[in-house]
């Protein structure tokens, strides 16, 4: 509310842009998970500050005159000791576990010592030469795959060279892996968890520091709101899937702003149409009020 007093935000004849991140739901949620308390407090709590900064807006900028988007970057694995309890398959895939069977998977292929560089999130980094060593020796390459696939909580393996060229596959979990994969950046191997096991990167012997993440193609990770709210909103709901990349080409039609590129589409669903013509009235005739 400061930001918007101070900086007049609203009151010139430009279009002025306010991102606000509401972060203390990210860390409540990783540390409690999604069934708790916890998150239903901090939820209610972000509520009420909403209202008041739309309050706030009523008042300064007037209603109408601005447009509000709420969205998240992802969701989250419920906590698998909570899902545990509802008789779910759920777990910990213990990524230095992994690791060290990918090791031990090479051993006796005559392969550097270590030849996992390191394991982050789903990826899987080879270290430099490795990779492209082991594209070239099958038998070494399935080895760690099946190192890969014996890991508890394992459901399937990708190479990167399956996901480099966006393939058109009916997966949704290879698309997602695929939309997110960047070369040079993104790891050699792909880990998919099976639903509801939680990918841990806990060092062996030591507790775990948190409660919960994120970052797998599962509806729990991938569904978030969308809210739309204010100038050139047509109110509703609507059902058809789309993603926060959405937001900002909707936000550009309604600015007259045109992008250069983007990701998303315009939802044009959810604004209000042009009001239509009326058609002349005939020489001579009357109008009833609609």
């Amino acid at each position: 509310m400061k930001a918007v007093d101070s900086l007049k935000l609203g009151s010139s004849g430009g279009t002025d842009f306010l991102a606000i991140g509401y972060s203390s739901v990210d860390i409540v949620g990783h540390a409690f998970g999604p069934r708790s308390r916890e998150i239903q407090d901090v939820l209610v709590r972000l509520d009420k500050d909403l209202g008041n900064l739309f309050a706030h807006l009523d008042a300064k900028v007037g209603r109408g005159n601005y447009v509000v988007a709420l969205s998240a970057d992802h969701g989250v694995v419920p906590i698998p000791e909570d899902m545990q309890t509802t008789g779910a398959n759920a777990g910990l895939l213990r990524l230095p576990e992994l690791r060290e069977r990918i090791e031990k998977a090479l051993a006796g292929f005559k392969y550097p010592k270590p030849a996992v560089a390191s394991v982050s999130g789903s990826d899987i980094y080879f270290v430099p030469g490795v990779y492209e060593k082991l594209q070239h020796d099958p038998a070494a390459m399935q080895a760690a795959l099946n190192a890969a696939l014996e890991q508890p909580g394992v459901a399937a393996v990708y190479r990167a060279e399956e996901l480099r060229d966006r393939p058109a596959a009916e997966s949704p979990a290879v698309r997602a892996f695929a939309n997110s994969y960047f070369p040079g950046r993104s790891g050699d191997l792909f880990i998919l968890p099976k639903p509801y096991w939680l990918l841990d990167s806990t060092a062996v012997g030591k507790p775990r520091s948190y409660g919960t993440g994120h970052g797998v193609p599962y509806n729990y990770d991938q569904h978030v709101p969308v809210l739309l709210m204010g100038f050139g909103i047509q109110p509703g709901q609507y059902l058809q899937p789309i993603t926060p990349a959405d937001i900002a080409p909707t936000f550009a039609a309604l600015c007259g702003i045109t992008l250069a590129s983007r990701d998303g589409h315009i939802l044009s669903e959810a604004l209000k149409k042009p009001a239509e013509p009326r058609p002349p009235t005939p020489s001579g005739a009357t109008s009833a009020p609609h």
